[in-house]
């Protein structure tokens, strides 16, 4: 490849990396595809925020931030690192000829013979990409300043984890306690026994997956060393929620894989509810505990979002 093209597309790239962090700075949302981006309510993307212009067209968008600007498409499952000649060319501009190109038509002929030779790709659907590049995508772009240890919250192991799969343990949990509460007042239909069994094992999967997960970030260390200081105060709930958790973490894992593989027999059933032990207590307490970890966590959050010039994060 020529290398004023090679040059002239690495820049592009840059330009498109600087403008989303502008753009997520400003709170608009990245796509995960560019269909999401397309279907986007327009009156919100569209905007004039912290000198961020956001201009948004069909799969793209046209982004001016501190004297920068850019004309970009997002990629089929949401790629950054696209390009195509009319948008090479036009962020060119005046300044072609640094490039190594007399005229559009010098520089169509390069990307001509670069897509020829294989060392620019066609996707199939308006975007070029760079042979042997590793994607891109808007949901990784990170606008982390350096020195601040708190990820994006889209990047946060810990958030990811109650989102995904601690709040998912709740809503089993509400739903099999509200049925469990209407069999004192009246007698079960069969329909609502197999619902009571549906939601009682689904809570107990999704917990026993927040527990595999809770102790696989190595929650002690994340807050020593991978977390600003004040998440230290953390440190003591977390030791006492790894504690509760070691109880029996065996016996829910056993029946998390009997949960949500196909069962061969009742045994993992039997060891976990059979017993002098009330591992149904031992749940609901790790489930409270959970609940008050998390609660704790996403307020150090939410403060440390607001104190640092992260408020297009926030909750708040």
């Amino acid at each position: 490849m020529d290398s004023g093209l090679s040059r002239l597309i690495l820049d592009y790239q840059v330009a498109v990396r600087s403008a989303l962090k502008a753009m997520r700075k400003a709170g608009i949302t990245m796509p995960f595809t560019y269909e999401e981006w397309f279907q986007s309510d327009t009156s919100v993307i569209s905007l004039h925020s912290d000198g961020v212009i956001v201009d948004k067209h069909g799969r793209g968008c046209r982004v001016r931030w501190n004297g920068g600007i850019v004309d970009f498409d997002f990629g089929d499952l949401g790629e950054i690192d696209g390009f195509d000649p009319w948008r090479l060319y036009k962020f060119a501009g005046e300044d072609i000829q640094c490039y190594g190109f007399e005229d559009r038509a010098s520089f169509d002929q390069s990307f001509a013979i670069s897509v020829e030779l294989g060392d620019i790709l066609y996707s199939g659907n308006v975007l070029y990409y760079l042979k042997g590049g590793s994607r891109k995508f808007a949901v990784d772009v990170d606008i982390i300043e350096d020195g601040d240890l708190l990820p994006h919250r889209d990047l946060d192991g810990v958030l990811a984890l109650y989102i995904h799969y601690f709040n998912a343990a709740d809503l089993m949990r509400k739903n099999y306690e509200a049925i469990s509460k209407s069999f004192a007042k009246r007698a079960p239909t069969r329909r609502q026994k197999m619902d009571l069994s549906i939601y009682l094992s689904s809570w107990l999967g999704f917990l026993a997956v927040t527990c595999e997960g809770y102790q696989k970030l190595r929650m002690r260390v994340l807050l020593t060393s991978e977390r600003p200081q004040n998440f230290q105060e953390l440190i003591p709930q977390s030791d006492a929620l790894g504690r509760l958790i070691n109880m029996h973490k065996d016996k829910l894992r056993n029946l998390r894989n009997n949960i949500f593989h196909l069962r061969e027999d009742l045994t993992a059933i039997r060891d976990f509810f059979c017993g002098v032990e009330n591992r149904l207590e031992w749940a609901r307490r790790l489930h409270v505990d959970f609940e008050h970890f998390f609660s704790d966590y996403r307020i150090l959050c939410e403060v440390h979002y607001l104190m640092n010039n992260r408020r297009a994060e926030s909750d708040v």
